[in-house]
């Protein structure tokens, strides 16, 4: 992998769940009796609150904060990075560490779209990451897709 690879490297969080599980849950049943939850108790709609979850966590990419990725990543994460490697949670959040000296850069949530299915949604994004690498500009854009769970402990 060249310099430019490595340096424009991010995190795609990709998880699967099963169709027939969703079709058969009682969240999916509550919604297609129009009973499903359009908000969270914060006020915002589950759209904005999972933008708001996706931006933090490509915050904290180029910071190395980990504690976030922990907070919001299930236990059961599948992620499948940009070369095609498969990860589990403790490898991923293991890879979470602050840019290097030399490096600067932000990544940007972008183009945000939410479906939701009761408890379930699916997110598209684009992340627009703007990078300096030891004095030469780079610019990357990648689009994702995440899938979310509503938990007890709030949205992973």
């Amino acid at each position: 992998m060249n310099s430019r690879s490595k340096a424009c490297r991010r995190l795609v969080v990709v998880s699967a769940l099963a169709i027939g599980a969703l079709a058969g849950s009682p969240a999916h049943a509550a919604e297609r009796e129009g009973k499903g939850r359009a908000s969270e108790p914060s006020g915002r709609s589950v759209e904005e609150a999972l933008q708001a979850n996706t931006q933090a966590l490509m915050d904290a990419v180029t910071a190395g904060n980990e504690a976030v990725w922990n907070r919001l990543l299930d236990a059961h994460v599948t992620y499948v990075d940009e070369n095609g490697s498969v990860l589990d949670r403790k490898a991923l959040v293991d890879g979470i560490k602050p840019l290097p000296a030399g490096v600067s850069g932000a990544i940007r949530v972008t183009e945000f779209h939410a479906t939701v299915h009761g408890d379930v949604a699916v997110t598209t994004h684009v992340d627009d990451e703007h990078e300096t690498f030891h004095g030469h500009a780079l610019h990357c854009r990648y689009r994702t897709t995440d899938t979310w769970q509503r938990t007890p402990e709030g949205w992973r």
